[in-house]
């Protein structure tokens, strides 16, 4: 008896803190600026971490067929539903913010355009959109297709820098002309071995991509 009156009080305890923060916490904005990163706009999903710890207990007191109130009951039926959302922002985040991060100089005037076309679309999930608005799958999915092309947009140019250096590299470790010392050229000998030298060096230009 004297367990069953502690659950209860447990249980009761437990009910008025779900009343009191679960509906609250998902009128929260989906996202929200990182203050302490080391620059500016880098972003973190705005999953209340109140919200996690609520959805495991109503998950193990229901386990236990407990008396769990209908507000936590119908919070944990979107379970699935918040996971998957939460796990789709945080690769949005994830990437966005490696973007902010990896962007050299030179290729900021490059993606200028649509770097501003995806802050513009996560503004709505910073200051519009909560965990309680409608259409946020339709939403996401349009962002995360921006989030990857700029992304693979990016990979591609950083390929090819790193290409081009490398041919860069090849073509100050290797001469034009290497000629022997002492020797002299005939200028049709000169004219072949240069032909040569030119041909080779148009391949690598050619298999670099450059």
């Amino acid at each position: 008896a004297q367990f069953e009156e502690y659950e209860t009080e447990v249980l009761a305890s437990w009910a008025k803190e779900v009343d009191a923060t679960g509906e609250e916490k998902l009128k929260l904005n989906l996202l929200a600026y990182d203050e302490q990163a080391e620059i500016p706009g880098i972003l973190r999903v705005n999953f209340d971490p109140k919200l996690v710890k609520l959805l495991r207990e109503t998950k193990y007191f229901m386990l236990l067929d407990a008396n769990v109130p209908a507000s936590a009951r119908k919070i944990y039926e979107r379970n699935e539903t918040l996971r998957q959302q939460t796990g789709n922002l945080d690769l949005i985040v994830g990437t966005f913010n490696n973007i902010l991060r990896t962007l050299l100089p030179v290729e900021r005037p490059l993606v200028a355009e649509k770097i501003e076309k995806i802050e513009e679309m996560l503004q709505k999930a910073i200051t519009t959109l909560n965990w309680n608005s409608h259409k946020i799958n339709d939403y996401l999915a349009e962002v995360m297709t921006a989030v990857k092309e700029l992304d693979t947009i990016l990979n591609y140019l950083k390929n090819s820098v790193e290409k081009t250096q490398n041919v860069l590299r090849q073509w100050e470790e290797n001469l034009m002309i290497d000629r022997k010392d002492g020797k002299t050229y005939a200028v049709d000998e000169f004219s072949e071995m240069q032909q040569k030298l030119q041909a080779e060096r148009d391949e690598k230009i050619a298999d670099g991509g450059v």
